[in-house]
């Protein structure tokens, strides 16, 4: 049966999709599964973010206004870099939600630090 969103075919999503299974979570067709497997992730306390609690912040504000995004938006995000070249944020083979989920913040970060003045945010407090 075709995805609900042609982008929940991409190979990064299909993974996903087997790391939410992996985990016991029924994969919800009408949202990206990267997208639910890096909630998980949040919801289960898995990432340690190490940067500023401001950085943080925006970090986690961004991703959550992802689901304001097209899909097609958000796959931009994980599978090109600020250039618009490919990139493979998770290789194929085994997985493992936790890191599929680190790999995705990651890479997260990485475009907002390119994108964003003044990202990372340095704070002289934390």
């Amino acid at each position: 049966m075709p995805e609900q969103f042609p982008e929940n075919e991409l190979e990064i999503n299909q993974l996903a999709k087997r790391a939410l299974r992996c985990l016991k979570v029924s994969p919800d067709p009408g949202e990206l599964y990267l997208i639910q497997v890096m909630q998980v992730a949040l919801d289960r306390g898995w990432l340690e973010f190490q940067m500023p609690s401001q950085t943080k912040y925006v970090l986690l504000e961004n991703f959550n206004n992802l689901c304001t995004w097209s899909p097609a938006g958000v796959m931009k995000l994980f599978l090109e870099d600020s250039d618009g070249y490919p990139i493979e944020i998770y290789p194929p083979g085994p997985v493992n939600p936790r890191q599929l989920a680190a790999e995705a913040f990651e890479q997260l970060h990485s475009r907002l630090t390119a994108a964003l003045a003044g990202y990372p945010i340095a704070s002289p407090r934390d």
